[in-house]
């Protein structure tokens, strides 16, 4: 008698003849339970619940050993996307200067001085009371603004009987919804009673430059915006002694990204180094996986399988390597983190780290090939003979294998 469940036996059928991940299959619990619902509902002679067992544990060893494998190949990693990579930069005055470096930046240390920052163009109407009547002349307004040589017609309408309140919002909410390179403003004194129009440039720099004249209309002569309050401005810094000019407060070199946020009288340092929190992350990390499979397999009872006692004897060997950077061995096989001594040799003695996790004769390069395989092959690492068991009839593949067949458990 055959039990054939197209949506969840089909999983099975898959993950042990094409070596499926398990991540694409997010019904595993449902599924182990309805394997077991099946075979205790029907008379099994020929297969032992010993394997049955194995064959539902293996599912949760693949999935463990996918993510410690997935977790060690970022910690093997050597391009600037690895876990070894991983810069962060550090100002000694976050109100002068502030960094970020990109993953594989230099260890180094800049000095900046900083002349003058980057301004943006600001202009400003007249100050008006809100509530009487708009001198705007009414009907459709043109105005045009030139910003970095690009010139934007720009109309909206005037209404008779319009305040400067509601005329003032409509050249503003017009401006701002034409994309012309300048953000407009009303801004309120103090006593909330009178207002002006407020235009200034979305990017800073003497290139960044606008002007704003009447077309049709006299909106532009009659509020005054085309008077420049503040002109823009280049940012004049020097880094490591060199002077330089930028239309931003933004610049960047190295890989390394340094906003210029106030002018000094003294040169700041940035340090780029490793960044120790994301490395001790990936590590902990790393750590979290492997105790993971650790917990599952003897959860399962099956970790005295070779597979998990080769894991464990690639740990035995480097236990002293790993106890110098704050990693410890438990009774249960599982490894503890001193997060504290950690981040102290990440921070002061990082060769050490890496030549631990990431050398020929790593922590994680050999784990990585290890967890590997047994995601490739988990009925050998539960210790299951496949061919036993397709002899004994658990399970069978249709022709249409391929195409994700059913898998049958019958009796």
């Amino acid at each position: 008698m055959y039990i054939n469940n197209m949506v969840r036996y089909a999983y099975y059928s898959n993950l042990w003849n094409n070596n499926v991940s398990t991540s694409s299959a997010p019904m595993i619990n449902s599924v182990n339970q309805s394997v077991r619902t099946a075979l205790k509902s029907t008379e099994v002679n020929n297969v032992s619940n010993y394997n049955i067992h194995k064959l539902t544990s293996a599912v949760s060893l693949k999935t463990d050993a996918e993510q410690l494998s997935k977790s060690a190949k970022k910690i093997t990693n050597n391009t600037d996307s690895g876990t070894f990579a991983q810069k962060v930069a550090l100002s000694e005055d976050s109100t002068k200067i502030t960094a970020s470096a990109e993953n594989g930046a230099y260890n180094t240390t800049y000095a900046i001085n900083i002349d003058q920052i980057a301004k943006a163009q600001t202009n400003a109407s007249n100050l008006v009371d809100k509530s009487q009547l708009s001198s705007m002349q009414a009907g459709t307004n043109t105005i045009s603004i030139t910003s970095g040589g690009k010139s934007k017609d720009i109309d909206f309408s005037i209404s008779n009987g319009d305040t400067n309140e509601v005329a003032l919002n409509k050249m503003a909410k017009a401006i701002n919804a034409s994309q012309s390179g300048v953000n407009a403003l009303i801004v309120k004194d103090s006593s909330d009673n009178n207002i002006k129009l407020q235009l200034t440039s979305d990017k800073t720099g003497t290139s960044n430059v606008f002007s704003i004249t009447d077309k049709i209309g006299n909106s532009v002569a009659s509020t005054g915006i085309n008077s420049i309050s503040s002109n823009a401005a280049d940012a004049k810094y020097k880094l490591n002694n060199i002077e330089y000019t930028s239309n931003s407060n933004e610049v960047t070199t190295g890989g390394v990204t340094f906003t210029l946020k106030n002018t000094t009288s003294n040169a700041v340092k940035v340090t780029v180094k490793q960044d120790s929190s994301k490395i001790g992350e990936d590590i902990n990390n790393f750590v979290q996986d492997y105790n993971n499979l650790i917990k599952d397999a003897r959860n399962s009872g099956i970790s005295n399988s070779n597979a998990l006692k080769g894991i464990n004897s690639i740990i035995d060997r480097s236990k002293s390597s790993l106890e110098k950077i704050g990693i410890t061995v438990n009774k249960d096989d599982t490894l503890s983190v001193d997060k504290n001594k950690l981040n102290n040799k990440i921070e002061n003695d990082i060769k050490t780290v890496k030549d631990t996790f990431n050398s020929y004769q790593g922590v994680a390069t050999k784990i990585k090939n290890y967890s590997s395989s047994i995601a490739k092959n988990p009925f050998t690492a539960v210790g299951v003979n496949t061919i036993d068991v397709y002899n004994k009839g658990l399970i069978s593949s249709s022709n249409y294998l391929n195409q994700g067949s059913v898998l049958n458990l019958y009796r």
